[in-house]
């Protein structure tokens, strides 16, 4: 497997001065944005995500860089057939207790036919409290967005398809068969859309996202510059407003009883 550093992961996309983040969600399926994505320097997806001829006009042919778990690294590394026709690297975060605690092969000793890029989550956040109580790592998504936004001189991002599993904007579905999907059981997916939303906000180029990210923008940063005026009627509004709060709370109360768990 050939590894790349940090360095030659920059030079490998420094000529790309736009992309497109195509989040999994299946609220793309609605859109019909393909000419848009396909348009950018770089496409970006995640994990198992496809693209097949009859959803080009919805979400684009191309894929560029693949940001992958480790499990998924794995998986492409037993299945190299699957993945992407196009890809030239995959980006892939990982933790140091991925191998001990599920069991996997360490990734340097699988091979593959593109690149990779292997790397500890940047979570700028895990140990600062403007965000709010959280015990579990981000998504890749989130990992994502922080990491290429740092890495390399983007001029235009184009952000779609993320509806933090449907905390809000959308669906919880991914717009593919996912057999490994967690449906947000890993993440603390309330305090992660003000990180999300933090990472988006910080971005000094052009910034484009479909109304179901704007809406997880306005969740996580309320007044934000980037929020949107919603077209949703009012009742609809306030159920995705009602659910949200309920979704916060099942958060809390989960937090509350593995605290309690640790100290029995």
């Amino acid at each position: 497997m050939q590894l790349l550093t940090p360095h030659a992961f920059g030079e490998l996309f420094g000529d790309a001065d736009s992309a497109a983040v195509v989040g999994s969600a299946s609220s793309i399926l609605q859109l019909h944005n393909g000419p848009t994505i396909d348009a950018c320097d770089l496409v970006v997806r995640f994990n198992l995500a496809t693209t097949s001829k009859d959803l080009a006009d919805r979400i684009g042919t191309r894929t560029d860089l693949l940001c992958v778990t480790v499990e998924n690294l794995v998986h492409f590394a037993e299945h190299p057939a699957q993945l992407p026709a196009g890809v030239r690297c995959l980006l892939c975060f990982t933790s140091p207790d991925s191998v001990r605690r599920r069991g996997i092969v360490a990734p340097d000793r699988r091979d593959l036919p593109v690149p990779v890029f292997a790397t500890f989550g940047p979570d700028p956040y895990r140990i600062q409290s403007r965000v709010g109580a959280r015990s579990r790592p981000l998504t890749t998504g989130t990992y994502s967005l922080f990491t290429l936004t740092r890495a390399l001189s983007l001029r235009k991002l184009f952000v779609t398809g993320f509806t933090m599993f449907g905390a809000s904007g959308g669906s919880a579905d991914k717009y593919f068969n996912d057999p490994q999907s967690n449906g947000g059981v890993y993440h603390d997916l309330d305090s992660e859309a003000r990180v999300f939303s933090d990472v988006l906000c910080g971005f000094t180029g052009e910034l484009e996202m479909t109304d179901e990210v704007a809406e997880v923008v306005a969740h996580g940063q309320p007044g934000s510059r980037l929020q949107r005026q919603s077209s949703s009627s009012l009742t609809v509004r306030g159920l995705k407003a009602l659910s949200h709060r309920l979704l916060q709370a099942s958060f809390r109360l989960r937090r509350a009883a593995e605290i309690r768990t640790r100290h029995i």
